[in-house]
């Protein structure tokens, strides 16, 4: 009676609420199911395949690769396009623009304007009239620069001269640096909103990071770590000795660790680095005679090296002005 008319209808209401996780593949199984049978890979796998490596031979042929399986999908038509306009082939790049559009006519990357198309050409023009033979860039850049030795080679190389310099990267570390993204992303960027500002407050900085994703406390030992925790060992590898980052490593290792303390620790040994570079910042700043003062004497020397070398540049081309 009670169970008939009490229990068993709030039963038969009764609603069960599960949290769980979709667990993908690692990027050492993505990897070596392509080598295996890329076919059992969905698109996204095969996309994401792409960005574990930087040879851009490797690239394309996942590109092409994703595209046959996938022909319906606009995204690998896309990608081929955008490697082919960083090496000069325009026509290339046109045929699989088209392509993209033709498997998806509304997608925003084919339809991209040409302000977006033009910059790498801008970025290559700012660093050839300066004749420069080193450029300071990040990781993230360095597909501009070869852009930039690209048409440096395809000058000479057309009009026979010797005239432009193929600049190469200055990596102060030896290495190019990619500054990991405090969301969980491959990149800081401004406009991801997941920067460090040199002029960014002490305050900012902390908070920043405490709010850094993380992930759940290792419960195995030695236990692999994903991208947000490797983002932030990253960070501490950059910033911090080598004793603090073994300290955390060994803490990782044993399961002992505890993302505030890990947080803070790189956050305050940010602050060293940034911290008197902002204070000059804003002492520099705030005098306007001085900035005025530099910017005349930048304006004027670079007249006077880039007008000589466009000058020079025109003469070749056989450019006269009248």
């Amino acid at each position: 009676t009670d169970l008939a008319t009490e229990i068993l209808p709030q039963l038969r209401r009764a609603r069960i609420a599960i949290n769980y996780d979709i667990i993908g593949r690692s990027d050492d199984e993505i990897e070596q199911q392509y080598k295996d049978d890329a076919s059992k890979l969905s698109v996204e796998e095969l996309l994401y395949s792409a960005t574990l490596t930087e040879d851009a031979a490797k690239q394309k042929e996942i590109y092409t690769k994703t595209a046959a399986l996938y022909p319906n999908d606009y995204r690998a038509y896309n990608d081929i396009a955008v490697q082919a306009y960083k090496n000069g082939n325009f026509s290339e790049a046109q045929e699989y623009i088209t392509k993209a559009l033709k498997a998806n006519n509304s997608a925003a990357e084919p339809n991209v304007n040409a302000g977006l198309l033009t910059y790498p050409v801008l970025m290559a023009a700012d660093i050839l009239q300066h004749k420069a033979n080193f450029v300071p860039v990040g990781k993230d850049q360095l597909q501009h620069l070869e852009m930039a030795r690209n048409f440096a080679v395809r000058f000479n190389h057309f009009y026979k001269t010797d005239f432009m310099v193929e600049p190469r990267a200055y990596e102060a570390k030896g290495e190019p640096i990619k500054i990991p993204g405090l969301d969980g992303s491959g990149k800081m960027g401004k406009s991801e909103g997941n920067c460090i500002y040199i002029n960014d407050d002490d305050k900012t900085v902390i908070k920043k990071f405490k709010k850094a994703v993380t992930d759940m406390t290792p419960t195995e030992p030695n236990s692999e770590m994903n991208e947000p925790v490797k983002n932030l060992f990253y960070f501490l590898k950059l910033v911090s000795s080598p004793e603090v980052y073994d300290q955390f490593l060994a803490s990782w290792n044993d399961c002992s660790i505890r993302y505030g303390d890990l947080k803070m620790q790189i956050a305050e040994d940010v602050l060293k680095v940034t911290r008197p570079i902002r204070e000059r910042y804003e002492e520099i700043y705030a005098d306007t005679e001085y900035l005025n003062k530099v910017r005349r004497m930048g304006a004027e020397k670079v007249r006077e090296v880039v007008g000589k070398n466009v000058e020079e540049m025109r003469q070749i081309m056989g450019i006269k002005m009248f």
